[in-house]
């Protein structure tokens, strides 16, 4: 909105929260940085979590039928100590608290005693967000173990053949009982060794013009199809 007015968006939030917001004359202002509780937000599907908020861990309690919209938010309460959150959380109507179905929470011992005494009634269950969250966190400490131990192994594997190599010659080459590597002529045949004794015998055979020659081998010009070919 301050964009499209030509405004600048922080002074337009000081302007709304000072005078159009009403915010002076709100009647929680005063306790708003310890609690605040929204009795009229109250349903029967909530969930409570702890959230830090300006450098303080803060217990939230939602409407989960608001779906993070409008009446979402139905208590605010700083600190996550159970004695601290139902302080204040018992200060909504025990009839509303009493209403409620469901609630679900993360692992935390405290936040189930604060769900367990202020909604007597209500089912707890773990929501899916921090049961993902832990089974991830398990299988990434799996995972990280298995891999510690593979490079282990191979770091051993790998030391011992160094070791033998040292001690034995490398293996991918048989050794005569000096010790010398013993290897197949092939092996010591390289492209370009190939490509001459290629030129050569094409040469030897008559059927073949140098031009001819020239574009089976590549040869740009006929000067290096003569020396590296040996052809006249």
């Amino acid at each position: 909105m301050g964009r499209s007015h030509g405004i600048d968006g922080d002074y337009l939030g000081q302007v709304y929260k000072d005078h159009l917001s009403d915010y002076e004359h709100w009647e929680q202002k005063s306790h708003a940085k310890e609690w605040i509780l929204i009795a009229k937000n109250m349903g029967m599907h909530l969930s409570i979590d702890e959230c830090m908020y300006c450098g303080r861990l803060y217990t939230f309690v939602s409407n989960k039928d608001a779906h993070g919209g409008r009446g979402t938010i139905i208590a605010i309460i700083a600190g996550v100590r159970a004695e601290t959150v139902l302080r204040w959380l018992l200060e909504l109507p025990r009839e509303l608290r009493e209403g409620v179905l469901d609630v679900s929470m993360d692992f935390s011992d405290s936040m189930k005693l604060i769900a367990e005494t202020a909604f007597p009634n209500a089912r707890i269950s773990l929501d899916r967000f921090h049961v993902f969250q832990d089974l991830s966190r398990h299988f990434m400490k799996s995972f990280s173990d298995i891999r510690d131990r593979i490079l282990v192994e191979i770091k051993h594997e790998k030391a011992a053949f160094e070791k033998k190599v040292e001690k034995l010659g490398s293996p991918l080459y048989m050794r005569d009982e000096d010790g010398n590597v013993l290897m197949y002529k092939y092996e010591l045949i390289v492209s370009h060794t190939a490509r001459r004794s290629a030129l050569t015998n094409l040469y030897k055979t008559g059927m073949f013009d140098n031009r001819e020659m020239m574009a089976i081998s590549g040869q740009k010009s006929e000067r290096v199809l003569i020396h590296q070919g040996g052809c006249q």
